[in-house]
C-alpha cells in the first residue's frame, strides 16, 4: 500500500516532500529561451525552485532571458531526491470502494496498488496542456468539468459519476493562502463495527491538487453560495504571485505553479 503518494509533472515536483514517492516523466531539456529574465524570476521567492544551481551556468546578466535547459535540470534535480517511478499514474477506486492508483510504466506491466493517506496530483491543468495561451487561463471560472480536471484524477470521477457517488471540492488555504484544492469522493462502503454488526458507513476519498491544476478550480463541484469566494481566492493568489502583467506565457504559469506547489509543500502537505 503506498502513503500518499505524488503524481507530477513540471514544476509540481516543487510539492514533492522527502521520502514521497513520485510517478511522472522527467523532461528532456530544451533548448529556446524562455519569456523569463532572471531579474523576474528573483521577483519569485517561494517556488521551491531557487537556489539549487549556480543560474551565472545559465545566463551572464539579470536582464537574459532564462534558457528552459535550466527547468528541465531543476525538475529532474528534484526528481532525482527520491523514489521515482517512471510513468504515468492516475487514481480510481477499487470494487469495495477504496482508493487505488493505477501506473503505467514505461517498458513494464502496469501496476495497480491500494492508496493511503493523502495522495496530490501536482500537474499542469489539460486547458493549458491544449493551450499554452493565457487568453484560456481567463476563462477559469466558466470553464466545464472535463476541462479541468487534471487526468490523474478523471477515472475517479468518471466512476463517481457512474456510480451516482457524490463528488466535491473544497479549497486548500493555508496561512491566508490559496494553495490548490481537495477533491473528495463520497463513497458508501460496508463494514463490521467491534460488535460483529455490519453496518454502512461513508468514506470520503481525499485527493489534493496542487501545481497549475490548481489555477483552474472545478467550481461545479464547490457549494453554489462558496464560488464566487473561491474565484476570489483564486484570483487573488495569481495577483499577490506575480509582478503586473506576469501572467502572459507557459513558463510565467511554470513558476506561478511552482509557487503553489511549494506553499503545499511547506505547510499543508499530508
Amino acid at each position: 500500500m503506498l502513503e500518499s503518494p505524488l503524481i507530477a509533472e513540471g514544476a509540481g515536483l516543487a510539492a514533492r516532500k522527502p521520502g514521497q514517492l513520485l510517478i511522472g516523466l522527467p523532461r528532456d531539456a530544451a533548448d529556446g529561451p524562455s519569456p523569463v529574465s532572471l531579474e523576474e524570476y528573483r521577483h519569485l521567492k517561494d517556488t521551491g525552485l531557487c537556489g539549487q544551481h549556480d543560474m551565472a551556468e545559465f545566463v551572464a546578466t539579470m536582464r537574459d532571458k532564462i534558457p528552459l535547459a535550466y527547468f528541465a535540470l531543476i525538475e529532474n534535480t528534484l526528481a532525482g531526491e527520491g523514489e521515482v517511478v517512471n510513468g504515468t499514474g492516475a487514481y480510481f477506486l477499487t470494487p469495495d470502494g477504496m482508493l487505488a492508483i493505477h501506473i503505467d510504466v514505461a517498458g513494464d506491466a502496469p501496476l495497480d496498488l491500494p492508496v493511503k493517506g493523502v495522495p496530490l496530483v501536482a500537474m499542469r491543468a489539460p486547458i493549458q496542456k491544449r493551450s499554452s495561451s493565457s487568453t484560456a487561463w481567463a476563462k477559469k471560472g466558466s470553464l466545464s468539468l472535463d476541462d479541468v480536471i487534471p487526468d490523474a484524477v478523471r477515472p475517479l470521477l468518471m466512476q463517481a459519476k457512474q456510480k451516482q457517488l457524490v463528488v466535491s471540492a473544497n479549497a486548500l488555504v493555508f496561512h491566508g493562502m490559496y494553495s490548490g484544492y481537495s477533491l473528495f469522493v463520497h463513497t458508501p462502503v460496508t463494514i463490521q463495527d467491534p460488535n460483529g454488526s455490519v453496518v454502512s458507513v461513508t468514506v470520503k476519498n481525499r485527493v489534493d491538487v496542487t501545481a497549475a491544476a490548481a489555477f483552474v478550480f472545478p467550481y461545479d463541484l464547490a457549494p453554489a453560495n462558496e464560488r464566487d469566494a473561491i474565484r476570489a481566492l483564486v484570483d487573488g493568489r495569481l495577483e499577490a504571485d506575480e509582478p503586473d502583467g506576469f501572467v502572459t506565457d507557459f513558463e510565467s504559469h511554470y513558476l506561478a505553479s511552482a509557487m503553489v506547489a511549494s506553499y503545499y509543500r511547506r505547510w499543508g502537505g499530508a
